[in-house]
């Protein structure tokens, strides 16, 4: 095999697995993660001997998680979400949010809050459901019955506040349902 043709099978090689390589989904203060779960666990980390700035959590595309996010009282400074005109859904029964023990702050921000439609739909149940536009429930939805907003959104989730001086949710440009 001569040079040239090892030279372009490295590159070839190369090209591929840079266009396999997972899609970002989030970034934590400039540094990007393809997985959600990773993200937040490097957001959550505290040193108090070097962790002296507040962490932001940015989406980088929709997620959706299983996981409870639990902000406890060793958590300073604050920790920002940041939507970024994309969507959290937390599956599962549990709690998708807990913010326990002062002085534990979250902050939710949306950088983005005119970028993406979503759309929704009244359901059966009286809860809204997030949705796409051609989704057979929001067609069939009575005009008064199914709507659409813009920019990030949390959906599927229960946010808790717990302890003797609880924690501290501020919603700043979102949509918290």
């Amino acid at each position: 095999m001569t040079i040239s043709r090892k030279i372009f099978l490295l590159t070839f090689l190369l090209l591929v697995c840079t266009i396999i390589k997972a899609a970002d989904v989030a970034d934590v203060n400039g540094k990007k993660y393809s997985s959600f779960s990773s993200a937040v666990t490097d957001w959550l980390k505290y040193n108090p001997f070097t962790d002296n700035k507040a962490k932001t959590l940015k989406l980088l595309a929709d997620v959706t998680t299983d996981e409870t996010i639990s902000l406890g009282v060793f958590l300073i400074p604050a920790r920002t979400i940041d939507l970024n005109g994309y969507s959290i859904t937390v599956t599962g029964s549990g709690h998708g949010f807990i913010v326990k023990n002062n002085p534990a702050t979250l902050n939710l921000v949306d950088s983005r809050p005119g970028e993406g439609t979503h759309y929704y739909y009244i359901g059966a149940d009286n809860l809204a459901h997030v949705c796409d536009a051609s989704n057979a429930n929001y067609i069939a939805a009575a005009a008064d019955k199914k709507g659409s907003f813009t920019g990030g959104y949390i959906t599927g989730t229960n946010f808790t506040s717990a302890g003797d001086d609880d924690g501290m949710i501020t919603v700043g440009w979102g949509t918290l349902r």
